[in-house]
């Protein structure tokens, strides 16, 4: 450093320590002295570590969704809602066709794996524009955040005659005939 400059500063704080009350000035060389030495033992007794952190080591969630508490009820115009419970938050989709073949599937909602949505617990997906008295296979299928994949076992429901209206009145004619 060049000496003006040197000597400006040192001129600086003999001006801030003139003009500083003593005690204060006192308690803070105390505080910065302890300050000095705190750090110094801390690192020396490995209470404050340097280098590279430890690696931590994430385990990655390998059981899929267990889907519980499978239902279809008949909706409106010849519409069925099916609905499920999973164990963990979780996609919502189903797979589903005239009996037996399960070959239509709704798009899937809710879904964890895009980091968009947290998936859901309850799940509710409505089945429209079916043909009525007709038998429908159908399962339920979630997928979980780690893209484990819950299937429920394969169901079958008939339809009702057409256009019976309103869930209440069409929920006796509804035949859910569990597995297959």
């Amino acid at each position: 450093m060049p000496g003006g400059i040197l000597d400006g500063l040192i001129d600086r704080l003999k001006e801030i320590v003139q003009k500083t009350n003593p005690i204060l000035l006192s308690a803070l060389v105390v505080l910065v002295v302890g300050m000095t030495i705190f750090l110094i033992l801390a690192f020396q007794f490995g209470w404050i570590k340097t280098g590279t952190a430890p690696k931590t080591t994430v385990t990655k969630d390998t059981q899929a969704p267990v889907i519980s508490m499978l239902r279809v009820s008949e909706g409106a115009n010849n519409a069925a809602i099916i609905s499920w419970v999973t164990s963990e938050l979780s996609s919502t989709q189903v797979e589903y066709g005239i009996w037996p073949y399960a070959n239509t599937t709704t798009l899937i909602e809710n879904d964890p794996r895009t980091g968009v949505n947290a998936g859901v617990l309850v799940h509710q997906v409505p089945l429209t524009n079916l043909l009525p008295k007709t038998s429908y296979t159908y399962r339920a299928v979630s997928y979980d955040k780690d893209g484990n994949k819950g299937v429920s076992p394969d169901m079958q429901f008939d339809t009702s005659v057409a256009g019976t209206g309103t869930q209440q009145d069409s929920q006796s004619q509804l035949q859910v005939i569990p597995g297959l």
